[in-house]
């Protein structure tokens, strides 16, 4: 059983992971942001969450919704760097740098020069589109659909499924185990010492298959068992990690009508 010994270490990452996602989501919301209660700031989290899967499928508009109601629950300035993204995809220049101004005074210092240079290159997009009466530029969707990431949700199911099936089979491990004993026992009463050797009558030949067989199946079952119980708690674990993503500025390169263009995708 000296696989037993090895499955510590796994743990240590999923326990980390958890205790990143409990502190994910407590960045500060920003200075002027209204009160908002503990259901509307996780119902913004899955509406955050959902908007980026949204936006990484192309689906800017569905993208748009989700941002637009996850920033109204929770007032966090972040958002309005996420729903600026979406809006410049879709040709919404003059919504996109608005949002951009808005979140401008928010941004870190080091940021804000590079906020300010976008959003005033977004106005003149849109300053030039109107004067020469040209529809602005919009992104299409990617031609190949994005894997979606794993929801919390299938993420759970599939851990719950995990752990049931690998304390079954630990279970049944452990029957085995009992078996194998017992044929061991048997097998003990079919031998006897004579004169320093240890003979044993045809009779012993068939409980010790048994005990060799059951053995088998016992330490194949709790191993495979534990391992797919661990399994199952990594599994938990990470779905709880999915829900709340930790707060991010990713970097995004973009090309446009004007050249390519680095900018900044923000994540909760």
């Amino acid at each position: 059983m000296a696989w037993a010994s090895l499955l510590l270490p796994l743990l240590t990452p999923a326990w980390a992971a958890a205790q990143s996602a409990d502190a994910a989501f407590e960045a500060d919301p920003g200075e002027g942001a209204h009160p908002h209660s503990a259901d509307d700031d996780r119902r913004a989290r899955e509406l955050f969450v959902l908007g980026d899967r949204l936006y990484e499928e192309g689906r800017y508009e569905a993208s748009v919704t989700a941002f637009t109601e996850a920033y109204r629950l929770s007032g966090r300035p972040l958002l309005l760097f996420n729903l600026a993204n979406a809006e410049e995809r879709l040709g919404r220049l003059d919504d996109a740098a608005e949002h951009l101004r808005a979140y401008l005074p928010h941004a870190p210092e080091d940021e804000r020069e590079a906020v300010e240079t976008r959003a005033r290159r977004i106005e003149e997009r849109a300053a030039a589109a109107r004067e020469n009466g040209t529809p602005p530029d919009v992104t299409p969707p990617p031609t190949t659909p994005l894997e979606p990431p794993h929801s919390a949700q299938r993420l759970h199911r599939a851990g719950v499924a995990s752990l049931i099936t690998g304390g079954a089979l630990v279970g049944a491990g452990a029957v085995f185990a009992v078996l194998a004993n017992g044929a061991r026992s048997d097998a003990r009463a079919a031998c006897a010492d004579v004169n320093g050797s240890r003979i044993c009558s045809s009779a012993a030949r068939q409980p010790l298959d048994r005990d060799k067989r059951d053995s088998l199946i016992a330490d194949l079952g709790m191993g495979i068992g534990l391992a797919a119980a661990v399994t199952g708690l990594v599994l938990l674990l990470r779905g709880r990690h999915t829900e709340a993503p930790p707060p991010a500025v990713v970097p995004e390169a973009v090309v446009t009508a004007h050249g390519v263009e680095l900018r900044f995708h923000a994540r909760f």
